[in-house]
């Protein structure tokens, strides 16, 4: 069973800064495969990567993740249209930065939870098989 975010954390951390999806067992796979989502702007991805127990959430998961995918998509027209001014709209949402730290991140794994803490992240992704 793939990792994927817990999505009531997700509220509380994936929506300051980042978060998760799977394909794979190892949580550092699953953050790759989030990030990679939403570089792709690929919101079906991006809301496969969180777990949900209930209708609300899932409700809630699916406004979520077409929030973060058009924001990321507004962030690459601003960007296009104007340059280094529109570039300020995207900084919020670092995929390829975090990608790149996931190598140096610290990885725990109890059973079927997992945190990661990425390099300067005050505190870490939780993530449930």
């Amino acid at each position: 069973m793939p990792y994927r975010l817990p999505f009531v954390a997700c509220l509380a951390t994936l929506c300051i800064a980042t978060p998760l999806l799977a394909d794979g067992n190892d949580p550092k796979t699953a953050l790759t495969s989030f990030y990679q989502a939403m570089e792709a702007g690929d919101a079906a991805a991006v809301r496969a990567s969180f777990h949900t127990s209930s209708d609300a959430e899932q409700q809630l998961a699916d406004a979520v993740a077409a929030q973060l995918t058009a924001a990321k998509a507004l962030g690459d027209a601003a960007k296009a249209k104007f340059a280094a001014t529109g570039d300020s709209l995207s900084k919020g949402l670092p995929m390829r930065e975090a990608i790149a730290q996931l190598d140096s991140a610290q990885v725990t794994v109890n059973g079927d939870h997992a945190t990661v803490k990425l390099p300067n992240q005050s505190k870490p992704l939780t993530l449930i098989k």
